[in-house]
């Protein structure tokens, strides 16, 4: 693998040289401060872009295109990453090795038509595309209730966030403010005032011209803080609602303070694989083997929101036994066993080698360490491998059991 970096338009370019994938793909990033209305407009705005633009003005005219180039795939995505907003348009093709001359041309070409010549007319998205994405997504928010697992985990996060971005969450009420006019500006927001990088893997990448994609395209910087800082609350804030689902989820918020970059990096990885990574982790193994409290518990670290989620689906006659042998089984973590820290880090570092099976993941982990200041993936294996009993240990002291959200389920409708 050859990673070179390049610039056009000031605009950071990362070309992954590697031979070992028949496909070429690309990812481009808008990147800015979020505010909470992004999570309506930029979702909104990521599903009228992909589905047509003005030279391929239906979703069939851009499939039959797609075909034409070999089965070439494009997408996109919104995410939140801590105080950024980040909106990222995907495409991936055949290389011309194994296809004929001129698709990956063809290919960026239609990239570029997606991104940057939506369907519009008189500063309107086309209305059929608005009015379905629009109709889609009150759709979602409306039945929002019917994935559990989805809402409790946003219920607590709007609990433990207070007025961060850890807080934000699509709702009806920001959607209904939205007009088609409105959804246009925010698109040239996007294109005109975002911080913008580009990357592509593949196949002696480098060689290929993506210069169109960069015409008349600008890029910003910004200095805000990507990780966010919450306080430490005085007690424990605990919050039931009650619906009419079979199932309950009982969520419980860790907040993580004065980590150093090496612990958050690097040691918390292996921390949270002990906790709740897996069918050989302590949550699973206590509330789930041992005591049959729960179909599912497990543990997510989010790295830039300082945070850590614990999700478990009970039954609500265990709610008070499960929450309790949770923060039991968070406190046993003040001693760990030279066994579990070998197996974590054995576990994490199979699971990064694997990544790289696939193309994407040459991609996505060299973007990431753009934001977090990291390494390459073979640093940070050799970093996490030099991760030890006391370095887990140290963290006991770092992190908080602050909240719980149960979701309770068996509600009678009235």
């Amino acid at each position: 693998m050859e990673i070179i970096k390049d610039k056009i338009n000031q605009i950071p370019i990362t070309y992954v040289n590697v031979d070992k994938f028949k496909s070429v793909s690309g990812i481009l990033f808008f990147k800015m401060p979020i505010k909470k209305e992004m999570f309506v407009t930029r979702t909104l705005i990521r599903n009228i872009l992909i589905h047509s633009c003005n030279k391929y003005p239906s979703n069939r005219l851009l499939n039959i295109n797609c075909l034409e180039n070999f089965d070439a795939y494009y997408s996109s995505g919104f995410r939140r990453e801590g105080n950024y907003a980040i909106n990222y348009f995907i495409f991936r093709c055949l290389d011309e090795k194994y296809s004929e001359k001129n698709v990956i041309n063809n290919v960026i070409d239609t990239f570029y038509e997606i991104i940057f010549n939506p369907n519009v007319v008189d500063g309107k998205f086309n209305e059929e595309e608005y009015s379905l994405a629009t109709q889609r997504l009150r759709s979602y928010l409306e039945s929002e209730k019917e994935n559990a697992t989805s809402y409790a985990e946003n219920m607590l996060c709007k609990q433990m966030g207070y007025d961060t971005a850890i807080s934000f969450k699509p709702e009806i009420e920001i959607l209904n403010k939205v007009t088609n006019e409105s959804l246009y500006k925010e698109y040239l927001n996007m294109i005109n005032n975002s911080e913008v990088k580009f990357m592509v893997a593949g196949n002696k990448v480098s060689d290929i011209s993506f210069d169109k994609l960069f015409l008349n395209l600008k890029t910003k910087k910004y200095d805000k803080k990507l990780k966010i800082q919450t306080e430490i609350p005085d007690s424990f804030n605990k919050k039931i609602e009650e619906y009419n689902g079979l199932q309950s989820i009982l969520t419980v918020g860790l907040k993580l303070k004065d980590l150093s970059d090496y612990e958050s990096t690097y040691v918390l990885p292996v921390y949270n694989n002990i906790l709740g990574g897996g069918a050989s982790a302590r949550l699973f193994d206590t509330v789930r083997e041992k005591n049959s409290l729960a179909y599912s518990c497990f543990s997510r670290y989010e790295k830039d929101d300082n945070m850590i989620e614990i999700i478990s689906g009970i039954e609500a006659e265990n709610y008070e036994k499960t929450l309790d042998l949770i923060i039991k089984v968070v406190n046993s973590m003040k001693r760990v066993t030279d066994d579990e820290v070998k197996r974590s880090i054995t576990e994490i570092t199979s699971s990064l080698k694997e990544s790289q099976d696939d193309l994407y993941n040459y991609i996505l982990p060299i973007y990431a360490s753009k934001l977090y200041n990291e390494k390459d993936i073979k640093t940070k294996i050799k970093e996490i491998q030099k991760v030890t009993k006391e370095d887990v240990e140290k963290l006991f002291d770092k992190i908080y059991v602050t909240d719980s959200f149960f979701f309770k389920g068996g509600k009678t409708s009235e």
